[in-house]
């Protein structure tokens, strides 16, 4: 009889990279202890790979969102063994990351970085890799991104749509979404209400 291994999430305060795993291990019905670091300039130099999120089971640590994402959804069933909708799964998470990287790729004074932005939003990498998800959410005959069941990622989509609306990114308006992505929009919206996405978020509510 094998012990049940110990797990434990370690990221920042916010929901960012580290949301999807903690959504599919609570799904999956595995405890850890989800440990939110705010001295990270501290931490930093002795982090595993000098990055969060990191996922430690039984004290060996993994890192990579992405990665740790897919473990957490396997376990949770959430993850698809068809080949082709898993295909679909990966390109998602991986067209999200450079949607999102985009937008942090400008320097220069605020008022710089929010007109680099909107010409982002108007015909930059982030247009581009948003139409890919758009093409996947309008040809896909179950309603979730991968074709079949509701996915990794269409909860990866529905966080990365959730940080763009959250007004935290200047020269981003929080509707941009909404405007030009309806169907996406639309996706965010019924993930957000599916069991396993509601049972996280009422247990973060019931902490507070």
């Amino acid at each position: 009889h094998s012990i049940m291994p110990t797990y434990k999430l370690t990221y920042f305060p916010s929901t960012g990279r580290a949301e999807a795993a903690r959504i599919c291990l609570n799904a999956a019905g595995i405890s850890f202890e989800d440990e939110r670091v705010t001295n990270w300039n501290e931490r930093k130099p002795t982090t595993f790979s000098g990055s969060m999120p990191v996922l430690f089971i039984d004290d060996k640590p993994h890192c990579q969102s992405t990665a740790i994402a897919r473990y957490a959804a396997k376990k949770a069933g959430l993850y698809p063994s068809n080949d082709e909708q898993a295909l679909i799964v990966d390109e998602s998470m991986e067209v999200c990351q450079d949607a999102l990287s985009s937008l942090f790729s400008f320097s220069g004074d605020e008022d710089t970085v929010i007109k680099l932005r909107s010409e982002c939003l108007e015909s930059g990498k982030l247009r581009v890799m948003f139409d890919v998800l758009n093409t996947r959410i309008t040809e896909s005959t179950s309603g979730w991104l991968s074709g079949g069941n509701f996915s990794l990622a269409d909860i990866w989509v529905m966080n990365s749509i959730g940080f763009m609306e959250s007004g935290a990114l200047p020269g981003v308006p929080t509707t941009w979404v909404r405007d030009n992505y309806p169907k996406l929009k639309e996706l965010a919206d019924k993930a957000s209400a599916q069991e396993a996405v509601a049972n996280w978020k009422s247990f973060q509510q019931s902490k507070q």
